[in-house]
């Protein structure tokens, strides 16, 4: 299949040669436009159906490469891909089985299987994470892939999922900058502790204070109202020693 593919694109090359060749050539249209020798195909891949070529071209020297494909049957038809055509193309990453009967792929993140018969794709999971790198496993009843740091395992058969591993790395760094001050940061934090508890101090010992001069200012009124009360009695009974009192 490989010599098969280099022969094809022999081929293109040697078509895109003659274009150019057959092109007019002159020192003005040289000059003027580097592309006059015309634009070589790139990007040679087979088809997944090992029927077409598919290739990047730009023969109309347009802004941007297009992609074509040549049937194996048909060598002669150089044919441009629509786009409707080319968004109902499988891609060309992927893992196919051991007799290429099936493939798995990923594609916007979802798991994606392709029947080389039919030619059809199914898609398989649509998970909250970005799957990535799915391959079959040996029994090819299995296909293995990545979320993120995390290995799966999908059962074709069962359509269950087995996760195999548990990594958060994003809440392990997360602990591990909590843990992990700085010197700085612990000084400060340090500071910040002794301040609050001098603080907190200074808070009480105001508070000891407050409560000390409510209840002497209480016992100076107690007193001199006994005092008075008992002076109101001396003068009710008209006692002679009331200015002793005084």
């Amino acid at each position: 299949m490989t010599k098969r593919l280099l022969v094809f694109a022999l081929m293109l090359a040697g078509t895109a040669a003659a274009f150019a060749q057959t092109s007019e050539l002159s020192v003005e249209k040289i000059m003027k436009d580097p592309k006059w020798m015309g634009n070589f195909p790139s990007a040679v891949y087979w088809g997944n159906d090992s029927q077409n070529i598919y290739f990047d071209y730009n023969p109309e020297v347009n802004e941007s490469d297009s992609l074509y494909r040549i049937n194996i049957n048909h060598p002669e038809k150089i044919l441009k891909v629509s786009a409707s055509e080319e968004k109902e193309l499988v891609p060309r990453r992927g893992d196919f089985n051991a007799d290429r009967s099936r493939k798995v792929y990923a594609e916007n993140g979802n798991l994606f299987l392709y029947v080389s018969a039919n030619r059809k794709k199914e898609e398989l999971l649509d998970l909250p994470g970005r799957i990535e790198n799915p391959q079959f496993l040996a029994d090819e009843t299995k296909v293995a892939f990545q979320i993120e740091d995390n290995a799966f395992i999908y059962n074709l058969k069962a359509g269950t999922v087995l996760q195999l591993t548990h990594i958060d790395k994003q809440g392990a760094s997360r602990k591990n900058s909590e843990k992990k001050l700085s010197a700085k940061d612990q000084f400060l934090e340090d500071e910040n502790l002794e301040l609050l508890e001098v603080v907190q101090e200074r808070k009480e010992k105001k508070k000891v204070l407050k409560l000390t001069a409510m209840r002497s200012k209480t016992s100076q009124i107690t007193l001199s109202t006994s005092k008075e009360k008992t002076l109101a009695i001396l003068r009710f009974h008209q006692m002679p020693n009331l200015s002793l009192l005084t």
